[in-house]
């Protein structure tokens, strides 16, 4: 099926994942310039659904208590200014989500929505290789096409595109289309190296060798691919790039300082389990930075309840994609799981991309459990 015979939610979707580098917010979430986009999703899906069937399940209930939770803070919310712009991310991010669910995706959606991710990450990598655009005197490069972007939120994205190159390039049936998938995913490596981002290497270590187990033949094969692809990028990052991730210590200062704000987080948890504080920014919270946690961070705005919604969403993802036909998703849901503990990503698009991708390929596994999506994805 080609692009233009999708529906028009699954186009649109697609459309705003591969262009998300125009974002402009800092930190790929629904602010600067793409909420109009988001906007326009969630338009295309509720049309969508309505035209070809709405199906509502479980994972509609927990979102809609996040947004009651939400709303019940609104007015505390509104006190802090400079959290408008988190309130209608959550607003945005919340419906969005809401109304892609309603939809029954299929194979081939899922299979546009797999190369949309490659295909932004690609493009997002070969724009901070291009540029070089230092990350204020860090010495890490990041992009900047709208706006200055946390090097670390980009790199927990370029991770995700990462992993499906790999699962193209070993287990792919199209043997004509292995190189470009190999340049790519050397580019992104690549991208990811100069971002810096320690974080989004360890994701990679744990995510990738999810992909092997389904076919352990190959699982040396991709090991020595790892290694060579990982040798190249260290020879041409620079010695300081090559340092920070093979000789410096990871329990540095960034890291340790990241420690003490999770305990600060959760003091302030404490304090107001339940519900939270409502849709203000973390630090204006805890008056000493951001969670640094996605978890930390449901809780610290919508309480405990609010945590458990999400977490009953990722368990529904997580116990479906043991399954061996689902390794490729399960390798997504860790690399996006280890890259939630290292960010605080409630309000960020590729979080709730992926979290729609997920969603997505388990409710279709649920629905044609004969289906095995390892060979069709």
């Amino acid at each position: 099926m080609g692009f233009f015979k999708l529906h028009f939610s699954i186009q649109i979707f697609c459309l705003a994942i591969i262009f998300m580098l125009f974002e402009g917010g800092g930190y790929l979430g629904v602010g600067g310039y793409y909420a109009p986009v988001i906007i326009l999703v969630i338009i295309a899906a509720f049309m969508t659904a309505f035209r070809h069937g709405i199906v509502f399940r479980r994972e509609h209930f927990y979102i809609s208590i996040l947004f009651i939770i939400m709303i019940l803070h609104l007015n505390a919310s509104v006190e802090y200014i400079e959290s408008s712009r988190l309130i209608w991310g959550y607003i945005l991010l919340f419906v969005m989500f809401f109304s892609l669910v309603l939809y029954r995706a299929q194979i081939d959606d899922l299979k546009y929505i797999k190369t949309s991710i490659i295909l932004s990450a690609f493009i997002i990598s070969f724009f901070i290789i291009v540029m070089r655009k230092e990350y204020g005197l860090s010495g890490r490069y990041t992009l900047d096409l709208v706006g200055l972007t946390d090097p670390n939120h980009v790199a927990s994205f370029l991770t995700l595109g990462l992993v499906l190159n790999v699962k193209e390039i070993f287990f792919s049936f199209k043997k004509s289309n292995k190189f470009i998938y190999i340049l790519s995913c050397i580019i992104i490596l690549l991208a990811i190296m100069f971002t810096g981002s320690r974080g989004a290497f360890i994701s990679l270590i744990l995510s990738v060798p999810v992909l092997f187990f389904a076919k352990f033949k190959k699982f040396f094969i991709g090991m020595f691919f790892s290694v060579f692809i990982f040798g190249l990028s260290f020879l041409i990052l620079p010695d300081y790039l090559t340092n920070r991730f093979l000789v410096d210590s990871y329990n540095d200062g960034s890291n340790q300082a990241r420690i003490r704000l999770w305990l600060g987080t959760v003091e302030k948890i404490s304090l107001h389990p339940i519900v939270g504080y409502g849709a203000v920014r973390s630090k204006n919270i805890t008056r000493i930075g951001a969670a640094h946690n996605t978890f930390l961070a449901f809780a610290l705005h919508f309480g405990l309840l609010g945590l458990l919604m999400m977490v009953f969403i990722l368990w529904k993802i997580f116990i479906n994609c043991l399954h061996k036909s689902m390794y490729l998703f399960l390798a997504v849901f860790i690399n996006l799981m280890v890259n939630s503990i290292i960010l605080e990503n409630t309000n960020t698009m590729p979080f709730w991309f992926t979290l729609v991708f997920l969603a997505y390929a388990v409710n279709y596994k649920l629905k044609n459990p004969e289906v095995n999506l390892w060979n069709e994805i």
